[in-house]
């Protein structure tokens, strides 16, 4: 967990530190540059962006966001996802977490992915932070 009392520029408590999450987000860079044949990521499953929503909903609106994710199952839920459940378990909502990396498993079932051998990472991630 992070320090005590620190604040992100978001205003919410600080669980990961910033050193965690930027080598999150630089692992998350990576695995998808490329990779989204020219459709834009920014806003939808950006690492910052999923970092903001984490740190500024309640956990019934998360609850409610992994809901829509993979109700929707759009072109890039498996990616949102995935990227999610890592953001929750970063940032210290276990429980959300796990239900998460549920939801991404039974996506990858539905729509596939390239990354699968990430779905078992996220479960783990989860799984430890329990």
């Amino acid at each position: 967990s992070g320090g005590d009392g620190d604040v992100t520029y978001y205003g919410a408590p600080l669980h990961a530190s910033e050193e965690e999450h930027a080598a999150a987000e630089a692992a998350h860079n990576a695995r998808w540059a490329g990779q989204q044949k020219g459709v834009t990521m920014v806003g939808t499953a950006s690492y910052q962006h999923t970092l903001m929503r984490v740190r500024t909903m309640t956990e019934k609106k998360l609850d409610q966001r992994i809901r829509t994710i993979e109700r929707a199952k759009g072109q890039h839920a498996v990616v949102k996802m995935r990227l999610f459940a890592r953001v929750l378990c970063l940032e210290g909502y276990e429980e959300l977490a796990a239900e998460a990396a549920e939801s991404l498993k039974r996506l990858v079932d539905v729509l596939g992915d390239s990354g699968s051998d990430e779905v078992q990472d996220t479960s783990e991630a989860a799984a430890e932070v329990e």
